[in-house]
This record gives C-alpha cells, structure tokens and sequence, in this order.
C-alpha cells in the first residue's frame, strides 16, 4: 500500500455538518471508538447522529496543503 492511502485514523462530521473539532483544529482520533467517546464528551447534549469516517494520509496532506490545521490524538 503506499503512503498516500494509509489510514491515519478518523474524523467525523457533527449531525449539523461540521467537522469536529478541537478547538480551531480538525480532529483525527486513532479509532473509531476514540472518536465516539470525543464526541460524546464534547457535544453531550446532541443525539449520536455523527458521520465517522476513515481518513487517509494523503487527505490530510493535502487539507494541510489547503491550509487546515489538524489535532491529532496519541493513536492516530
């Protein structure tokens, strides 16, 4: 597999359409199960209705490219 397809870990889009977040950064959790718990700590009061999906390090090479900034847990 090279590089640029290799899963990095997860982001997740809010049931509102925005990408979690810690503060002004986009948050990649090593899990699946890492980003729920994020999220239900994070957003407590919202209905599970988030869209968790896997991210690549070529997608986040190139949102650094665009300019987005990225938080990273220890996993991922």
């Amino acid at each position: 597999m090279s590089t640029e397809k290799s899963i990095i870990g997860y982001f997740a889009f809010t049931r509102d359409g925005q990408v979690a977040c810690d503060g002004p950064a986009c948050l990649i959790a090593g899990s699946y199960k890492a980003m729920t718990e994020f999220l239900a700590k994070s957003r407590p009061l919202q209905p599970a209705r988030n869209k968790i999906l896997k991210t690549t390090y070529g997608e986040i090479r190139t949102g650094i490219r665009m300019g987005a900034a990225y938080a990273f847990d220890a996993q991922s």
